[in-house]
């Protein structure tokens, strides 16, 4: 995954604070840069705002992939993992597993409950490596500003 500018997603959940995905990339930032409260946080946001969705598929918005909840509980099994409570983390693992029915989810979970149980650490890049779409750049390198419905007039009249 690219590296995110943290005033970007800040901007992006000031215009949209209820964006599931945008939260999850915040906690994901917080979860690499040791931040564990914050990213904790960040977790908890995207999963109230997923609402009971088991995923949100953003591909209206250009993204190339679905935010599943899986994916978020899997991160804020992690940042658990981080902070040493590695029950906590499993106990999470097994329930996001529980919760979701696509078998790649499922088996990811075994993996990751085996490596906590014999003390590896678990990789948060693994999670969502292609979440976010980047136009390619020959597409965007040349963009101008442009006006499509014209400057407005008024006219004032006084009789």
């Amino acid at each position: 995954m690219q590296s995110i500018n943290k005033q970007n997603l800040e901007a992006c959940l000031k215009k949209d604070p209820h964006l599931a995905i945008g939260h999850y990339h915040k906690g994901m930032q917080n979860l690499k840069l040791k931040r564990h409260r914050e990213a904790d946080t960040d977790f908890d946001n995207a999963i109230e705002k997923m609402r009971g969705c088991p995923y949100i598929d953003y591909s209206q918005l250009g993204l190339v992939a679905k935010l599943h909840t899986y994916q978020i509980q899997s991160a804020k099994a992690i940042n658990l993992s981080q902070r040493g409570k590695t029950r906590e983390a499993i106990k999470l693992f097994i329930d996001a597993s529980q919760d979701t029915d696509e078998d790649e989810f499922k088996r990811h979970a075994v993996t990751c409950i085996h490596e906590l149980k014999t003390g590896q650490m678990l990789d948060p890049n693994e999670l969502c490596p292609n979440c976010l779409f980047y136009p390619p750049k020959n597409l965007i390198a040349n963009l101008k500003k442009r006006e499509y419905v014209g400057k407005a007039k008024v006219n004032i009249s006084m009789r």
